[in-house]
């Protein structure tokens, strides 16, 4: 809905709002004592009698081009860890082409899952045994172990490492439900509905006093619907609340009551939300402009005051400004929620997961493995060392940051990851440090805004697709067209143009399209890299 458009296209850029790390609790529930040492990382890396000055060439971005070289964070760790550093500017298009004429980084940010493979397949990443990372690096393992284990699967090759995942501590994209709260005390609605039969009533009770709410909000509006959808283009986030709550989650891939895997849109729920998405249509509850309006139109939709109940971000709720409704109309009131409840108790929303992007090392360190476990120390020592942490992450504090409240706050002009200082300070905000991509658990947690931290734990409702949304060997060849046969179903069953019967003949479809072949490749895939055993 009115965050349609950044959730999709902009994920890199809110891991702005988080630091990569793992759970919210920390990890004492974690049986770490074999492999937590008893000094700082930091600590044993800077005394170790090795006097060798390794040169290390750094992949910092490949978001971000231009950095400076020589920066201060840069300057910093050569200090620390007696080390000369070479920062390397690259995208992914020009990272692949370094791998070609044979000259990558040592250290190598990668974008996406298939990056990590296609690297492994032609021998331009070092393997990383598991082993090897939890001799070397323990709190960061642990931390991706208490994150999610599942992370693993998405660095794994013909059964084989190559890389190490980043995560997320929280996620801050549609965690939660945002109703207006001055449309719900306009209407006489005290508690906020929490289920879908509550959301039956509330929706009632608003469209009967319509036109009373509309003269008392904004009596230019011609229209009040209580919801609407994000971009139909991205199908798989359609009404996922809504699906939620009935068990089920279109266009993902998820475990079935026995634990198979199978798409969300053939689960038993699916046929009761659709009947319901379709009587609320019928009502006149969703804009019917659901169907052809993109992200730019439907956040303007939303902020014209007609949208009554939407889903928001994490980031979006906490935001300390006011939103852009809320400055046309200052009596614009929000009130979050969690995802509503079903007839049997399921609630869920779409999400991304923990999933971030990953670091590797260039196979051409297999000849130097003192040089591969000096990376690993130092990559562990930044993650692990509360002072590294914050270097890497914000820079120089009482220069380019300062700590409010407990929490990291940067300074201007370094705010911005595109400006000058920021270039040549090397910091360039949690989350997209140049020179630390990973935090511990305990450390990150420390410095996350705590308002951020309590509406995840309090609201969070995800649910992420079982395989991480990753290729299957026939994706290209046979997923768009499911994609287009399902939009089809749907719009049409809830438009009313077709019966509620258009669902069962999709499931008929679906099994002689294409729909059992990539079940098996799902299947195959998750209990290959995904099942925890």
């Amino acid at each position: 809905m009115v965050i349609s458009l950044k959730r999709m296209v902009g994920l890199c850029l809110i891991i702005l709002l988080v630091a990569a790390a793992a759970g919210c609790n920390g990890i004492s529930s974690l049986d770490s004592a074999a492999t937590t040492p008893t000094r700082s990382p930091a600590e044993t890396i800077s005394n170790t009698t090795d006097d060798q000055i390794y040169e290390i060439k750094w992949h910092g971005s490949f978001q971000l081009q231009n950095i400076e070289a020589d920066t201060y964070v840069e300057r910093m760790l050569e200090k620390k860890f007696n080390v000369k550093i070479t920062l390397v500017n690259a995208n992914m298009d020009k990272l692949k082409l370094m791998a070609t004429t044979n000259d990558l980084p040592d250290i190598i940010r990668l974008a996406d899952p298939r990056d990590v493979s296609s690297f492994a397949n032609t021998g331009f990443t070092l393997e990383l045994p598991l082993e090897l990372l939890k001799e070397q690096m323990p709190h960061i393992t642990n931390s991706i172990n208490y994150s999610d284990p599942s992370l693993w699967g998405l660095t794994k090759t013909n059964n084989k490492n190559y890389g190490i995942p980043q995560y997320l501590s929280i996620v801050p994209w549609d965690a939660e439900m945002t109703w207006r709260k001055d449309i719900l005390d306009l209407a006489g609605i005290a508690k906020v509905p929490a289920t879908i039969a509550e959301y039956d009533d509330a929706f009632r009770i608003i469209s009967d006093k319509k036109l009373e709410i509309i003269a008392q909000t904004n009596p230019e509006l011609k229209e009040l619907y209580m919801f609407s959808a994000p971009d139909i283009q991205f199908s798989h986030n359609q009404f996922t609340w809504l699906f939620g709550a009935y068990g089920s989650m279109p266009g993902s891939w998820q475990l079935d009551a026995q634990g198979k895997v199978v798409r969300g849109e053939t689960l038993p729920g699916t046929r009761e939300a659709l009947a319901k998405l379709a009587e609320w249509y019928k009502l006149g509850y969703i804009d019917p402009r659901f169907v052809t309006d993109r992200s730019q139109q439907i956040d303007a939709s939303y902020y014209s005051g007609r949208i009554v109940m939407t889903t928001k971000g994490i980031g979006d709720v906490v935001a300390k400004e006011p939103n852009a409704l809320q400055k046309a109309l200052p009596s614009v009131q929000y009130v979050n929620t969690t995802a509503p409840k079903g007839p049997n108790g399921h609630a869920g929303i779409w999400s991304w997961g923990k999933r971030q992007n990953f670091v590797a090392l260039s196979s051409d360190l297999k000849a130097d493995p003192k040089k591969v476990n000096k990376i690993l120390q130092i990559l562990e020592a930044i993650a692990s060392d509360e002072e590294l942490y914050k270097l890497t992450q914000w820079g120089e504090e009482g220069k380019s940051y300062t700590i409010i409240d407990g929490v990291p706050n940067q300074l201007p002009p370094y705010n911005s990851p595109l400006s000058a200082e920021s270039s040549a300070m090397g910091a360039l905000g949690a989350g997209i440090g140049l020179f630390g991509p990973f935090g511990e658990t305990e450390i990150v947690n420390k410095f996350l805004d705590p308002v951020m931290v309590k509406e995840w734990k309090e609201k969070y409702s995800g649910k992420p697709d079982v395989t991480f949304a990753l290729e299957l060997p026939s994706t290209n060849v046979l997923e768009q067209s499911l994609i287009e046969k399902w939009v089809e179903t749907f719009v049409s069953i809830i438009i009313g143009n077709a019966p509620l019967s258009a669902y069962d003949d999709y499931l008929l479809w679906l099994d002689s399209h294409g729909g059992k072949q990539l079940t098996e490749e799902a299947s195959e895939l998750y209990a290959q890299r995904f099942k925890i055993k």
